[in-house]
């Protein structure tokens, strides 16, 4: 790519020996460099920034495999720990980086939206990265994050900021789900600064929307979900975080035909006895099919540990699945008023 040169009557030279000076000297790294970040350094305007990007593109373009050098450079130089140390050190360098796709999975009443209450704070907290919260069981707790800033001792103004930084939607069907990450592309394509800001996407959680519909839309829908998922990881570079039941194999809902209202509560989540009864052995796997399996790059299942006696905020995370490292292990993890640590 280019060198960045005088352009219009915003990028003079000295605007570019700044910029330099930060280690931004061609096109592609202005291009992809954070616009707030491209405001600190040059004093131009949030608007002035977008409008440089869309003409330059426009001048140079960037060619595919020039996209997937500069998405692999990000990928290396920017990892993001959970702030879970015990988590953190179990995945080591398998940890979230720009693009990743992780799934949550485990019964009913184990944690998993805890975790992600969890995860979505520690991650606007220690990497300033806007979180899109898409809620299907309208089970995010504005309160349980106030909690959870109360006790890490968060000043008011801090915490007043985290909050706003956590961006809810409560959608109740799949279609609402595609609907809200569709139109999320739309205003990424015309560079809305408040959509780029997000950087990282929890959908919590797709089983209590996915057996609504019959298998035939089931698989249609699932298939238009994934495709607007990578697109938003791999085009976008946002990071998806999506929890998922899991259920007993000799039961699997998806191939045994057995109906979502006869095995879940008027809540929307699934009754874990029935499954239980429902089961002749405790094979367990992720739900929503075989298409599905394949999607995420890491796995994680959380459960409480039932051969001991333990309090109940005691629970145990274990990797099932990582494209990017060993499977297997496992890390115990405690549900505490400042959330999961």
């Amino acid at each position: 790519m280019a060198l960045l040169e005088p352009f219009g009557n915003d990028l003079t030279k000295y605007i570019i020996q700044r910029l330099n000076r930060h280690k931004i000297s061609k096109v592609s790294e202005f291009l992809f460099a954070n616009d707030k970040d491209l405001t600190k350094i040059t004093n131009l305007s949030e608007t002035t920034i977008t409008e440089l990007k869309r003409d330059l593109r426009k001048l140079h373009g960037v060619h595919r495999a020039q996209l997937s050098h500069i998405r692999r450079k990000i990928v290396k130089e920017t990892k993001y720990n959970t702030g879970i140390e015990s988590l953190d050190c179990l995945l080591g360098e398998s940890s979230l980086f720009p693009g990743a796709v992780w799934e949550i999975c485990g019964f009913s009443g184990t944690g998993k939206t805890q975790l992600c209450h969890t995860i979505s704070l520690n991650l606007i907290k220690n990497y300033n990265c806007d979180t899109l919260y898409i809620d299907t069981k309208y089970d995010f707790s504005g309160i349980r994050i106030r909690q959870m800033l109360k006790s890490r001792n968060i000043s008011k103004t801090d915490a007043g900021r985290i909050m706003q930084q956590i961006k809810v939607e409560r959608v109740d069907t799949l279609e609402g789900v595609i609907k809200v990450l569709k139109e999320l592309c739309v205003q990424l394509e015309i560079e809305n600064a408040d959509c780029k800001a997000i950087k990282f996407i929890v959908i919590d959680a797709l089983p209590a929307i996915w057996f609504q519909h019959r298998e035939r839309e089931r698989m249609f829908l699932l298939s238009t979900l994934v495709n607007t998922i990578w697109k938003l990881a791999l085009q976008y570079m946002k990071t998806f975080l999506l929890v998922n039941l899991t259920v007993y194999k000799e039961t699997n809902l998806f191939e045994n035909g057995l109906q979502y209202s006869q095995l879940g509560d008027t809540d929307g989540e699934v009754n874990e006895e029935a499954l239980m009864q429902a089961s002749v052995e405790s094979s367990i796997v992720p739900a929503l099919g075989r298409y599905w399996s394949s999607v995420p790059h890491l796995r994680l299942c959380i459960k409480s540990n039932e051969k001991k006696i333990e309090p109940v905020c005691k629970r145990t995370i274990a990797v099932l699945k990582n494209c990017y490292g060993p499977t297997g292990g496992n890390c115990n993890v405690s549900i505490t008023d400042a959330g999961v640590i």
